[in-house]
């Protein structure tokens, strides 16, 4: 009788040994989880925020083309603004270590952007030419 005592003792300890290790584990798993769901809502703003930006330069050099007394500087602070994003997003190591595949749909796009912002230059020179000449 006392051994059974002693085997249930032992097996209850070992029980509750396991149990602190699992809840041990569902802890930190889920500390774990937390942070790269917070990290993956950090990307995510951004994305939006560059997505937000990049209207309203297209709506600006938009508006550019159609108002005869328009000041470029806009155009400019705001291609600040996304160059600043862009490179704060391309810095960002959990975004390029967890999502690659959308991590180099990303470089697409500011190979894209470099080429829209040359455009848009170029386009300040023609403008510029154009307003001129009107005026």
């Amino acid at each position: 009788m006392n051994l059974n005592i002693k085997k249930i003792s032992i097996f209850i300890g070992i029980l509750l040994i396991i149990g602190i290790m699992i809840i041990f584990g569902l802890f930190k798993y889920n500390i774990k989880l937390k942070n790269y769901f917070e990290n993956s809502n950090r990307i995510l703003k951004y994305l939006d925020y560059l997505k937000k930006e990049q209207y309203k330069l297209n709506y600006l050099v938009l508006r550019d083309t159609f108002y005869l007394y328009e000041n470029n500087d806009n155009i400019m602070k705001e291609i600040n603004i996304i160059e600043n994003k862009i490179n704060l997003i391309k810095k960002d190591k959990f975004f390029k270590e967890n999502f690659p595949s959308t991590y180099n749909k990303f470089l697409k796009y500011i190979y894209i952007y470099e080429n829209d912002k040359n455009n848009i230059y170029r386009f300040f020179t023609y403008n510029s030419l154009i307003k001129n000449a009107t005026i």
